[in-house]
């Protein structure tokens, strides 16, 4: 049986992790965007995966934008159990963009 939260901080590295190797110093192509996010949210929850199994449900939202001197802010909000489910924002960037990524790990 799997614990019933996984570790914050490991996740924030293993999420990090795959922003930094899909995007790295690209400058902010709205061409590559789509792809970015994709790739991103998809191996985010394959990682997942591997680390705790399927034994909570992964749902991971990416936004990707420009830096440009605009402000930015993003946020999401859940009901659910506590002490089981768990929602992290993680934000990665670089000097051409911003990445932030709403990460929620829902027990079964």
């Amino acid at each position: 049986m799997p614990e019933a939260t996984m570790n914050n901080d490991e996740i924030n590295s293993l999420a990090k992790n795959v922003i930094e190797t899909v995007i790295s110093n690209e400058p902010y192509k709205h061409s590559d965007v789509a792809n970015w996010n994709d790739s991103i949210c998809e191996q985010i929850v394959q990682r997942l995966i591997q680390l705790n199994g399927n034994h909570f449900k992964y749902i991971v939202s990416c936004s990707i934008v420009q830096k440009n001197g605009a402000g930015i802010s993003a946020t999401s909000r859940c009901y659910w159990n506590q002490s089981n489910d768990q929602y992290l924002n993680i934000r990665w960037e670089n000097k051409h963009l911003h990445c932030i990524v709403h990460l929620f790990i829902v027990s079964l």
